[in-house]
Protein backbone atom coordinates (compact mmCIF):
# COMPACT_ATOMS: atom_id res chain seq x y z
CA UNK A 1 0.00 0.00 0.00
CA UNK A 2 2.95 2.26 0.63
CA UNK A 3 4.68 1.93 -2.60
CA UNK A 4 1.50 2.03 -3.90
CA UNK A 5 0.32 5.57 -2.71
CA UNK A 6 3.70 6.79 -3.03
CA UNK A 7 3.33 6.36 -6.67
CA UNK A 8 0.80 8.79 -7.49
CA UNK A 9 1.34 11.09 -9.69
CA UNK A 10 -0.65 13.95 -8.58
CA UNK A 11 -0.51 15.13 -5.04
CA UNK A 12 -2.55 17.91 -3.91
CA UNK A 13 -2.11 19.47 -0.09
CA UNK A 14 -2.64 22.98 1.11
CA UNK A 15 0.23 24.38 3.61
CA UNK A 16 -1.04 27.52 4.77
CA UNK A 17 0.87 29.85 6.30
CA UNK A 18 -1.43 31.42 8.85
CA UNK A 19 -4.32 30.05 10.17
CA UNK A 20 -6.47 33.01 12.14
CA UNK A 21 -9.38 31.20 11.05
CA UNK A 22 -13.02 33.10 11.72
CA UNK A 23 -15.38 30.48 10.98
CA UNK A 24 -15.91 27.00 9.59
CA UNK A 25 -14.79 25.22 6.60
CA UNK A 26 -18.43 23.50 5.97
CA UNK A 27 -21.76 24.44 7.18
CA UNK A 28 -22.95 21.31 7.50
CA UNK A 29 -21.13 18.29 7.71
CA UNK A 30 -21.95 14.83 6.48
CA UNK A 31 -21.64 11.88 8.23
CA UNK A 32 -18.60 10.59 6.52
CA UNK A 33 -17.21 13.89 6.97
CA UNK A 34 -17.92 13.82 10.78
CA UNK A 35 -15.96 10.32 10.67
CA UNK A 36 -13.21 11.41 9.24
CA UNK A 37 -12.95 14.62 10.84
CA UNK A 38 -13.00 12.07 14.22
CA UNK A 39 -10.12 10.13 12.85
CA UNK A 40 -8.22 13.21 12.76
CA UNK A 41 -8.58 14.37 16.01
CA UNK A 42 -7.69 10.54 17.21
CA UNK A 43 -4.68 11.24 15.81
CA UNK A 44 -3.57 14.79 16.81
CA UNK A 45 -5.08 14.04 20.41
CA UNK A 46 -7.17 16.07 20.61
CA UNK A 47 -11.11 16.36 21.55
CA UNK A 48 -12.01 19.63 19.70
CA UNK A 49 -10.25 20.73 15.56
CA UNK A 50 -8.77 24.27 15.98
CA UNK A 51 -10.28 25.80 12.63
CA UNK A 52 -6.73 25.64 10.76
CA UNK A 53 -6.86 21.87 11.69
CA UNK A 54 -10.23 21.78 9.57
CA UNK A 55 -8.34 23.50 6.74
CA UNK A 56 -4.94 23.62 4.69
CA UNK A 57 -2.19 22.04 5.05
CA UNK A 58 -2.65 20.45 8.85
CA UNK A 59 -5.86 18.97 7.80
CA UNK A 60 -5.01 17.98 4.63
CA UNK A 61 -1.65 15.45 5.60
CA UNK A 62 -2.74 14.27 8.33
CA UNK A 63 -5.55 13.35 5.68
CA UNK A 64 -2.78 12.23 4.17
CA UNK A 65 -1.05 10.61 6.58
CA UNK A 66 -4.87 8.09 7.86
CA UNK A 67 -5.18 7.14 3.91
CA UNK A 68 -4.10 3.58 4.06
CA UNK A 69 -5.51 3.30 7.39
CA UNK A 70 -9.24 4.44 6.18
CA UNK A 71 -12.15 1.96 4.62
CA UNK A 72 -12.93 2.60 1.28
CA UNK A 73 -16.16 4.64 1.57
CA UNK A 74 -13.67 7.59 3.98
CA UNK A 75 -11.26 7.30 1.08
CA UNK A 76 -13.57 8.75 -1.17
CA UNK A 77 -14.42 11.57 1.63
CA UNK A 78 -10.65 11.94 1.90
CA UNK A 79 -9.98 12.34 -1.93
CA UNK A 80 -12.14 15.29 -1.75
CA UNK A 81 -10.26 16.75 0.98
CA UNK A 82 -6.82 16.09 -0.68
CA UNK A 83 -7.59 16.25 -4.72
CA UNK A 84 -7.21 20.03 -5.11
CA UNK A 85 -8.23 21.68 -9.22
CA UNK A 86 -5.10 23.65 -10.20
CA UNK A 87 -6.40 27.34 -10.52
CA UNK A 88 -7.26 28.58 -13.78
CA UNK A 89 -6.88 33.06 -13.83
CA UNK A 90 -7.82 34.75 -17.54
CA UNK A 91 -4.27 36.93 -16.79
CA UNK A 92 -0.64 35.53 -16.61
CA UNK A 93 2.74 38.35 -16.40
CA UNK A 94 6.12 37.15 -15.52
CA UNK A 95 7.72 38.66 -12.59
CA UNK A 96 11.21 41.25 -13.22
CA UNK A 97 13.24 38.43 -12.43
CA UNK A 98 11.16 35.57 -15.03
CA UNK A 99 11.80 33.01 -11.69
CA UNK A 100 7.68 33.31 -11.33
CA UNK A 101 4.25 33.50 -13.59
CA UNK A 102 1.93 35.00 -11.92
CA UNK A 103 -1.24 34.14 -12.61
CA UNK A 104 -4.35 36.77 -11.76
CA UNK A 105 -8.65 37.71 -12.51
CA UNK A 106 -9.44 41.57 -13.16
CA UNK A 107 -13.34 40.20 -12.34
CA UNK A 108 -15.44 37.53 -10.82
CA UNK A 109 -14.69 36.36 -7.07
CA UNK A 110 -11.22 35.90 -7.52
CA UNK A 111 -10.06 39.61 -9.13
CA UNK A 112 -7.27 41.58 -7.69
CA UNK A 113 -7.43 45.14 -7.54
CA UNK A 114 -7.43 47.21 -10.49
CA UNK A 115 -5.53 50.15 -9.99
CA UNK A 116 -2.33 50.67 -12.12
CA UNK A 117 -0.95 53.82 -11.21
CA UNK A 118 1.85 53.02 -13.55
CA UNK A 119 0.37 52.59 -16.56
CA UNK A 120 1.70 49.46 -17.62
CA UNK A 121 -1.69 47.34 -18.46
CA UNK A 122 -0.68 45.14 -15.19
CA UNK A 123 -2.42 45.85 -11.93
CA UNK A 124 0.02 47.54 -9.22
CA UNK A 125 -1.32 44.89 -7.09
CA UNK A 126 0.36 42.44 -9.28
CA UNK A 127 3.47 44.32 -9.93
CA UNK A 128 4.16 44.35 -6.12
CA UNK A 129 3.38 40.60 -5.58
CA UNK A 130 6.09 39.78 -7.98
CA UNK A 131 8.93 42.29 -6.88
CA UNK A 132 7.69 40.48 -3.46
CA UNK A 133 8.25 37.00 -4.93
CA UNK A 134 11.84 38.42 -6.96
CA UNK A 135 13.52 39.60 -3.00
CA UNK A 136 12.10 36.04 -1.80
CA UNK A 137 14.30 34.25 -4.30
CA UNK A 138 17.22 36.80 -3.96
CA UNK A 139 17.65 36.49 -0.31
CA UNK A 140 16.17 32.70 0.12
CA UNK A 141 18.62 31.14 -2.82
CA UNK A 142 21.03 33.77 -3.58
CA UNK A 143 22.20 34.68 -0.25
CA UNK A 144 21.39 31.99 2.25
CA UNK A 145 21.43 28.93 0.14
CA UNK A 146 18.53 27.06 -0.39
CA UNK A 147 17.94 24.88 -3.19
CA UNK A 148 15.84 26.07 -5.76
CA UNK A 149 12.45 24.31 -6.65
CA UNK A 150 12.60 21.34 -8.40
CA UNK A 151 10.56 20.50 -11.48
CA UNK A 152 9.06 16.42 -11.43
CA UNK A 153 12.60 15.23 -12.77
CA UNK A 154 14.82 16.46 -9.99
CA UNK A 155 15.81 19.81 -11.99
CA UNK A 156 15.66 23.16 -11.53
CA UNK A 157 12.48 24.24 -12.31
CA UNK A 158 12.78 27.78 -14.44
CA UNK A 159 10.16 29.41 -12.66
CA UNK A 160 7.06 29.12 -10.24
CA UNK A 161 3.30 29.19 -11.18
CA UNK A 162 1.74 31.69 -8.93
CA UNK A 163 -2.01 32.26 -8.38
CA UNK A 164 -4.00 34.93 -6.62
CA UNK A 165 -7.35 32.93 -5.01
CA UNK A 166 -10.33 33.94 -2.99
CA UNK A 167 -10.11 31.25 -0.31
CA UNK A 168 -13.51 29.65 0.84
CA UNK A 169 -12.04 30.17 4.49
CA UNK A 170 -11.49 33.82 6.43
CA UNK A 171 -8.32 34.43 7.59
CA UNK A 172 -5.90 32.26 5.18
CA UNK A 173 -3.41 34.30 3.41
CA UNK A 174 -1.64 32.27 1.56
CA UNK A 175 -0.83 28.51 0.89
CA UNK A 176 1.65 26.44 -0.94
CA UNK A 177 0.02 23.42 -2.81
CA UNK A 178 2.10 19.88 -3.48
CA UNK A 179 1.48 18.81 -7.36
CA UNK A 180 3.59 16.23 -8.66
CA UNK A 181 6.20 13.63 -6.66
CA UNK A 182 9.38 14.12 -7.57
CA UNK A 183 10.75 10.24 -7.95
CA UNK A 184 14.34 10.83 -8.54
CA UNK A 185 15.13 11.93 -5.15
CA UNK A 186 15.07 9.79 -1.92
CA UNK A 187 12.05 9.71 0.35
CA UNK A 188 9.03 12.03 -0.60
CA UNK A 189 9.71 15.03 -2.55
CA UNK A 190 7.12 16.77 -4.33
CA UNK A 191 6.85 20.19 -7.10
CA UNK A 192 4.60 22.90 -5.92
CA UNK A 193 2.64 25.83 -6.99
CA UNK A 194 1.79 28.78 -4.32
CA UNK A 195 -1.61 30.75 -4.38
CA UNK A 196 -1.69 34.08 -2.42
CA UNK A 197 -4.81 36.16 -1.40
CA UNK A 198 -6.51 38.21 -3.84
CA UNK A 199 -6.62 41.25 -1.96
CA UNK A 200 -5.12 41.03 1.40
CA UNK A 201 -7.61 43.67 2.74
CA UNK A 202 -9.95 40.85 4.64
CA UNK A 203 -10.93 41.65 8.15
CA UNK A 204 -9.64 38.85 9.60
CA UNK A 205 -6.21 39.20 8.37
CA UNK A 206 -3.21 40.10 11.69
CA UNK A 207 -1.55 42.23 8.80
CA UNK A 208 -3.34 43.35 5.86
CA UNK A 209 -2.17 45.26 2.74
CA UNK A 210 1.44 45.13 0.80
CA UNK A 211 3.05 44.20 4.42
CA UNK A 212 0.41 41.43 4.41
CA UNK A 213 1.57 40.28 1.03
CA UNK A 214 5.24 40.51 1.94
CA UNK A 215 5.60 38.56 4.56
CA UNK A 216 3.41 35.79 2.69
CA UNK A 217 5.77 35.58 -0.22
CA UNK A 218 8.46 35.11 2.12
CA UNK A 219 6.91 32.29 3.84
CA UNK A 220 4.91 30.61 1.06
CA UNK A 221 8.03 30.64 -1.04
CA UNK A 222 9.91 29.12 1.25
CA UNK A 223 7.45 26.01 1.55
CA UNK A 224 7.93 25.18 -1.97
CA UNK A 225 11.68 25.20 -1.57
CA UNK A 226 11.20 23.05 1.38
CA UNK A 227 9.21 20.06 -0.34
CA UNK A 228 12.33 19.54 -2.09
CA UNK A 229 14.22 18.43 0.53
CA UNK A 230 12.60 15.32 1.73
CA UNK A 231 9.17 15.41 3.82
CA UNK A 232 9.77 12.24 6.63
CA UNK A 233 6.67 10.33 7.73
CA UNK A 234 6.75 7.87 10.61
CA UNK A 235 6.89 4.00 10.10
CA UNK A 236 3.40 3.46 9.64
CA UNK A 237 2.96 6.45 6.93
CA UNK A 238 0.07 7.82 10.45
CA UNK A 239 1.79 10.91 11.17
CA UNK A 240 4.40 13.54 9.33
CA UNK A 241 7.30 13.98 11.38
CA UNK A 242 8.57 17.35 10.69
CA UNK A 243 5.79 19.60 10.33
CA UNK A 244 6.63 21.76 13.14
CA UNK A 245 10.17 22.41 11.24
CA UNK A 246 8.12 23.25 8.22
CA UNK A 247 6.57 26.12 9.85
CA UNK A 248 9.24 27.29 12.16
CA UNK A 249 11.47 28.22 9.32
CA UNK A 250 9.05 29.77 7.12
CA UNK A 251 8.20 32.31 10.03
CA UNK A 252 11.51 32.82 10.72
CA UNK A 253 11.91 33.94 7.05
CA UNK A 254 9.67 36.33 7.11
CA UNK A 255 11.89 37.90 9.96
CA UNK A 256 14.68 37.60 8.24
CA UNK A 257 13.30 39.76 5.40
CA UNK A 258 11.32 42.36 6.89
CA UNK A 259 12.12 42.74 10.27
CA UNK A 260 10.07 45.65 10.93
CA UNK A 261 6.45 43.72 9.98
CA UNK A 262 6.34 41.49 12.69
CA UNK A 263 3.24 39.65 11.89
CA UNK A 264 4.42 36.58 14.30
CA UNK A 265 3.86 38.29 17.26
CA UNK A 266 0.31 37.36 16.92
CA UNK A 267 1.56 33.81 18.02
CA UNK A 268 3.81 34.38 21.01
CA UNK A 269 1.20 35.10 23.73
CA UNK A 270 -0.26 31.51 23.24
CA UNK A 271 3.85 29.92 23.17
CA UNK A 272 4.52 32.44 26.34
CA UNK A 273 1.46 31.24 28.42
CA UNK A 274 2.18 27.60 27.95
CA UNK A 275 5.94 27.78 26.93
CA UNK A 276 6.64 25.08 30.58
CA UNK A 277 4.33 22.68 28.79
CA UNK A 278 4.88 22.43 25.29
CA UNK A 279 7.04 20.61 23.39
CA UNK A 280 9.36 22.90 20.97
CA UNK A 281 7.86 19.82 18.19
CA UNK A 282 4.61 20.49 18.81
CA UNK A 283 2.29 21.11 15.64
CA UNK A 284 -0.72 22.60 17.15
CA UNK A 285 -1.93 26.02 16.78
CA UNK A 286 -0.52 28.69 17.89
CA UNK A 287 2.87 26.92 18.77
CA UNK A 288 3.88 25.85 15.10
CA UNK A 289 4.44 29.52 14.20
CA UNK A 290 5.24 30.59 17.22
CA UNK A 291 8.24 28.38 17.51
CA UNK A 292 9.48 30.26 14.69
CA UNK A 293 11.86 32.60 17.22
CA UNK A 294 13.48 29.43 18.13
CA UNK A 295 14.87 29.54 14.48
CA UNK A 296 15.24 33.61 15.07
CA UNK A 297 17.55 32.77 18.02
CA UNK A 298 19.46 29.97 16.07
CA UNK A 299 20.18 32.05 13.44
CA UNK A 300 21.06 35.18 15.55
CA UNK A 301 23.94 33.13 17.58
CA UNK A 302 25.41 31.04 14.28
CA UNK A 303 24.17 32.87 11.23
CA UNK A 304 21.41 32.28 9.12
CA UNK A 305 23.09 29.88 6.84
CA UNK A 306 22.90 26.82 9.79
CA UNK A 307 18.75 26.86 8.98
CA UNK A 308 19.68 25.85 5.44
CA UNK A 309 22.40 23.47 6.86
CA UNK A 310 19.54 21.47 8.70
CA UNK A 311 17.92 21.51 5.71
CA UNK A 312 20.36 19.95 3.88
CA UNK A 313 20.75 17.39 6.67
CA UNK A 314 16.93 16.69 6.39
CA UNK A 315 17.26 14.78 3.34
CA UNK A 316 19.39 11.86 5.15
CA UNK A 317 17.43 12.14 8.36
CA UNK A 318 14.22 13.64 10.48
CA UNK A 319 14.62 17.35 11.67
CA UNK A 320 15.22 16.34 15.39
CA UNK A 321 18.31 14.76 14.37
CA UNK A 322 19.25 16.68 11.69
CA UNK A 323 19.31 19.74 14.28
CA UNK A 324 21.37 17.68 16.54
CA UNK A 325 23.99 16.72 13.31
CA UNK A 326 24.16 20.08 12.08
CA UNK A 327 24.75 22.02 15.88
CA UNK A 328 27.65 19.65 16.62
CA UNK A 329 29.45 20.72 14.13
CA UNK A 330 29.42 24.17 16.52
CA UNK A 331 29.94 22.62 18.99
CA UNK A 332 27.09 22.46 20.92
CA UNK A 333 23.58 20.19 20.93
CA UNK A 334 20.22 20.53 20.66
CA UNK A 335 19.95 19.75 24.49
CA UNK A 336 21.94 22.98 24.57
CA UNK A 337 19.92 25.14 22.32
CA UNK A 338 16.83 24.25 23.98
CA UNK A 339 18.17 25.24 27.64
CA UNK A 340 19.54 28.50 25.71
CA UNK A 341 16.22 29.10 24.33
CA UNK A 342 14.32 28.97 27.34
CA UNK A 343 17.13 31.66 28.82
CA UNK A 344 16.21 33.72 25.87
CA UNK A 345 12.65 33.10 26.19
CA UNK A 346 12.68 34.66 29.83
CA UNK A 347 14.38 38.07 29.05
CA UNK A 348 11.81 39.43 27.08
CA UNK A 349 8.68 41.99 28.06
CA UNK A 350 9.62 44.46 31.12
CA UNK A 351 13.13 41.67 31.59
CA UNK A 352 14.50 42.58 28.16
CA UNK A 353 18.04 43.80 28.11
CA UNK A 354 18.35 45.88 25.20
CA UNK A 355 21.29 44.03 22.67
CA UNK A 356 21.06 40.93 24.50
CA UNK A 357 18.92 37.78 23.22
CA UNK A 358 16.14 38.89 20.82
CA UNK A 359 16.36 41.74 18.71
CA UNK A 360 12.24 42.54 19.76
CA UNK A 361 12.32 41.31 22.94
CA UNK A 362 10.66 44.24 24.36
CA UNK A 363 7.81 43.49 22.18
CA UNK A 364 7.71 39.86 23.29
CA UNK A 365 4.82 38.55 26.30
CA UNK A 366 6.38 37.36 29.46
CA UNK A 367 6.93 34.22 30.59
CA UNK A 368 5.20 33.47 33.72
CA UNK A 369 7.40 30.89 36.27
CA UNK A 370 4.33 28.63 38.21
CA UNK A 371 4.13 29.48 42.23
CA UNK A 372 4.41 25.85 43.11
CA UNK A 373 8.37 26.90 41.25
CA UNK A 374 9.08 30.32 43.42
CA UNK A 375 10.81 30.51 46.27
CA UNK A 376 11.05 33.57 48.27
CA UNK A 377 13.91 33.97 51.11
CA UNK A 378 14.50 30.17 51.48
CA UNK A 379 17.67 28.89 52.91
CA UNK A 380 17.01 25.87 51.08
CA UNK A 381 15.16 24.36 48.46
CA UNK A 382 14.37 20.87 47.52
CA UNK A 383 11.78 19.63 45.10
CA UNK A 384 11.18 17.77 42.34
CA UNK A 385 10.40 19.05 38.78
CA UNK A 386 8.36 16.34 35.82
CA UNK A 387 9.51 17.71 32.19
CA UNK A 388 7.74 16.00 29.70
CA UNK A 389 9.66 15.33 25.93
CA UNK A 390 11.56 18.35 24.51
CA UNK A 391 10.22 20.75 26.94
CA UNK A 392 12.14 23.56 29.69
CA UNK A 393 11.13 24.45 32.54
CA UNK A 394 11.46 27.50 35.00
CA UNK A 395 12.41 27.51 39.05
CA UNK A 396 13.01 31.25 40.73
CA UNK A 397 14.23 31.90 43.92
CA UNK A 398 14.63 35.46 45.44
CA UNK A 399 16.23 36.83 48.22
CA UNK A 400 18.41 33.36 48.83
CA UNK A 401 21.77 35.79 48.90
CA UNK A 402 24.51 34.10 50.63
CA UNK A 403 28.33 33.94 50.47
CA UNK A 404 28.23 31.17 48.38
CA UNK A 405 25.28 28.16 47.60
CA UNK A 406 25.30 24.59 46.79
CA UNK A 407 23.35 23.11 44.05
CA UNK A 408 22.33 19.46 43.18
CA UNK A 409 20.50 18.37 40.31
CA UNK A 410 19.75 14.83 40.01
CA UNK A 411 18.59 13.08 37.08
CA UNK A 412 20.29 9.94 37.02
CA UNK A 413 22.61 9.14 34.29
CA UNK A 414 19.93 10.59 31.81
CA UNK A 415 21.34 12.58 28.53
CA UNK A 416 19.37 15.23 27.24
CA UNK A 417 18.73 16.88 30.55
CA UNK A 418 20.36 20.41 31.36
CA UNK A 419 20.12 22.57 33.20
CA UNK A 420 21.22 26.63 33.88
CA UNK A 421 20.98 29.62 36.07
CA UNK A 422 20.99 33.38 35.44
CA UNK A 423 19.94 36.52 36.53
CA UNK A 424 20.31 39.96 34.67
CA UNK A 425 23.60 40.13 35.94
CA UNK A 426 24.96 36.98 34.82
CA UNK A 427 24.21 36.89 30.94
CA UNK A 428 27.07 34.77 29.77
CA UNK A 429 26.11 31.75 31.88
CA UNK A 430 26.71 28.05 30.51
CA UNK A 431 24.26 25.12 30.85
CA UNK A 432 25.19 22.01 32.56
CA UNK A 433 23.93 18.05 32.31
CA UNK A 434 21.68 17.74 34.39
CA UNK A 435 23.39 14.17 36.45
CA UNK A 436 25.17 16.85 39.04
CA UNK A 437 24.28 14.51 42.06
CA UNK A 438 27.32 15.35 43.70
CA UNK A 439 26.71 19.48 43.76
CA UNK A 440 27.84 22.43 42.03
CA UNK A 441 28.70 25.72 43.80
CA UNK A 442 27.64 28.80 43.23
CA UNK A 443 29.51 31.53 43.09
CA UNK A 444 28.22 34.76 45.10
CA UNK A 445 25.42 36.33 43.41
CA UNK A 446 23.75 38.93 45.36
CA UNK A 447 20.60 38.51 43.28
CA UNK A 448 17.51 36.73 42.54
CA UNK A 449 18.06 33.74 40.37
CA UNK A 450 16.31 31.89 37.74
CA UNK A 451 17.03 27.66 36.97
CA UNK A 452 15.64 26.63 33.66
CA UNK A 453 15.77 22.90 33.08
CA UNK A 454 15.46 21.39 29.96
CA UNK A 455 14.82 17.80 28.58
CA UNK A 456 15.15 16.86 24.67
CA UNK A 457 14.07 13.42 25.34
CA UNK A 458 11.16 12.01 23.47
CA UNK A 459 9.93 10.80 27.15
CA UNK A 460 9.05 12.46 30.22
CA UNK A 461 12.03 12.81 32.96
CA UNK A 462 12.12 13.55 36.51
CA UNK A 463 14.59 15.99 37.91
CA UNK A 464 15.35 16.39 41.56
CA UNK A 465 16.80 19.74 42.77
CA UNK A 466 18.01 21.29 46.05
CA UNK A 467 19.86 24.14 46.71
CA UNK A 468 21.35 25.12 50.06
CA UNK A 469 23.44 28.00 51.35
CA UNK A 470 26.37 29.00 52.54
CA UNK A 471 26.45 27.28 56.03
CA UNK A 472 28.56 24.38 55.36
CA UNK A 473 30.65 26.11 52.61
CA UNK A 474 33.51 27.91 53.78
CA UNK A 475 35.05 30.66 52.08
CA UNK A 476 38.14 31.63 51.92
CA UNK A 477 39.16 34.78 53.28
CA UNK A 478 43.19 34.89 51.97
CA UNK A 479 43.10 34.08 48.83
CA UNK A 480 42.79 38.09 47.78
CA UNK A 481 46.12 38.70 46.03
CA UNK A 482 45.92 42.01 48.28
CA UNK A 483 43.33 42.51 51.21
CA UNK A 484 40.46 45.27 50.82
CA UNK A 485 40.29 47.55 52.95
CA UNK A 486 37.50 50.23 53.68
CA UNK A 487 38.05 52.91 55.73
CA UNK A 488 37.05 55.03 57.88
CA UNK A 489 35.36 52.52 59.87
CA UNK A 490 32.92 53.67 61.64
CA UNK A 491 31.51 55.25 58.55
CA UNK A 492 29.36 57.90 59.50
CA UNK A 493 26.91 59.12 57.20
CA UNK A 494 26.91 63.53 55.99
CA UNK A 495 29.60 63.97 57.84
CA UNK A 496 31.48 65.16 54.72
CA UNK A 497 33.52 62.34 54.37
CA UNK A 498 34.10 59.96 51.73
CA UNK A 499 34.20 56.22 52.17
CA UNK A 500 36.02 53.67 50.07
CA UNK A 501 37.10 50.09 49.35
CA UNK A 502 41.38 50.57 49.14
CA UNK A 503 43.25 47.63 46.83
CA UNK A 504 40.32 46.08 44.66
CA UNK A 505 42.14 44.14 42.16
CA UNK A 506 40.74 43.94 38.55
CA UNK A 507 37.55 41.93 37.61
CA UNK A 508 36.89 42.17 41.28
CA UNK A 509 33.06 42.63 42.95
CA UNK A 510 32.35 44.12 45.91
CA UNK A 511 28.47 43.27 47.63
CA UNK A 512 27.62 44.89 50.57
CA UNK A 513 24.44 43.58 52.46
CA UNK A 514 22.76 43.95 55.62
CA UNK A 515 22.81 41.40 58.63
CA UNK A 516 20.35 39.60 57.15
CA UNK A 517 22.28 39.15 53.75
CA UNK A 518 19.97 40.82 52.01
CA UNK A 519 21.60 42.52 48.82
CA UNK A 520 22.19 46.78 49.54
CA UNK A 521 25.03 47.84 47.16
CA UNK A 522 27.49 46.34 44.42
CA UNK A 523 30.74 48.07 43.63
CA UNK A 524 33.08 46.54 40.80
CA UNK A 525 36.21 47.61 39.05
CA UNK A 526 35.88 47.17 35.69
CA UNK A 527 39.50 48.49 34.79
CA UNK A 528 42.89 46.50 34.11
CA UNK A 529 44.40 48.16 37.53
CA UNK A 530 44.21 48.13 41.05
CA UNK A 531 41.44 50.56 42.43
CA UNK A 532 39.72 52.50 44.73
CA UNK A 533 35.89 52.48 44.95
CA UNK A 534 34.12 55.28 46.51
CA UNK A 535 30.76 53.58 48.50
CA UNK A 536 28.41 57.29 48.66
CA UNK A 537 26.36 55.60 51.95
CA UNK A 538 23.55 54.45 49.37
CA UNK A 539 21.66 51.69 47.96
CA UNK A 540 21.34 50.60 44.66
CA UNK A 541 18.02 52.27 44.46
CA UNK A 542 19.69 54.91 45.40
CA UNK A 543 18.65 56.02 49.34
CA UNK A 544 21.01 56.30 52.45
CA UNK A 545 21.25 53.04 54.15
CA UNK A 546 20.34 53.00 57.77
CA UNK A 547 22.66 53.07 61.01
CA UNK A 548 23.82 49.46 61.68
CA UNK A 549 25.90 46.82 60.92
CA UNK A 550 27.39 45.61 57.32
CA UNK A 551 28.98 43.12 55.88
CA UNK A 552 30.66 43.43 52.57
CA UNK A 553 32.20 40.81 50.31
CA UNK A 554 34.90 41.07 47.78
CA UNK A 555 34.74 38.67 44.97
CA UNK A 556 37.09 38.18 42.27
CA UNK A 557 36.92 34.68 40.17
CA UNK A 558 36.41 31.83 42.66
CA UNK A 559 38.16 33.94 45.14
CA UNK A 560 36.45 36.16 48.38
CA UNK A 561 37.05 38.28 51.33
CA UNK A 562 34.71 39.44 53.98
CA UNK A 563 34.50 42.25 56.65
CA UNK A 564 31.82 44.31 58.14
CA UNK A 565 31.54 48.25 58.01
CA UNK A 566 29.71 50.10 61.00
CA UNK A 567 27.32 52.37 59.46
CA UNK A 568 26.27 55.71 61.92
CA UNK A 569 24.01 58.58 61.37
Amino acid sequence: MLNSFKNRSLIFLYITVFFCLSQPLWGKLTSDEIRLQQRVKSLLGVDTLAPEQQYGFQYQLTVKALYNQLSPELQKTANTVIAMQVPEREYMVNSPSGHFRLHYDLDGIHAVPVADVSGNGIPDFVDSAAVFLDYAWQVEIEEIGFQPPLKADGSQATYMEIYFTNFPVAGLYGSTNFYEEIPSLTGYNYTSYIELHHTFQESALYTKGLDGMRVTCAHEFNHALQLGYRVWYNEDFSDIIDLFFFEMTSTWLEELLYRDINDYYQYLPGLFNNIQNTSITNNNYPYIYANGIFAIMLAERYGPKIIVDIWKQIRTEPAIDAINTVLKKWDTSFSEELNEYGRWMYFTGERSISGVFFEDAVDFPMVKIHPALFFNGSRNISTELNLTPRTFKYLEADSIVALRSLVKVDAGQSSGLRFNYFNDQLLDSKSSGADNATGVVLDFVPQDLVFVFSNTQSISRTINFTLNTDTMIVPDPDSLRTRVAFGPNPAVINDGISKYFYNVIPGSSVYIMDLNQRPVRKLSNDLNVDAILQWDMRDDNGYLVNSGIYIYTVVNGRHRQSGKIAVVR
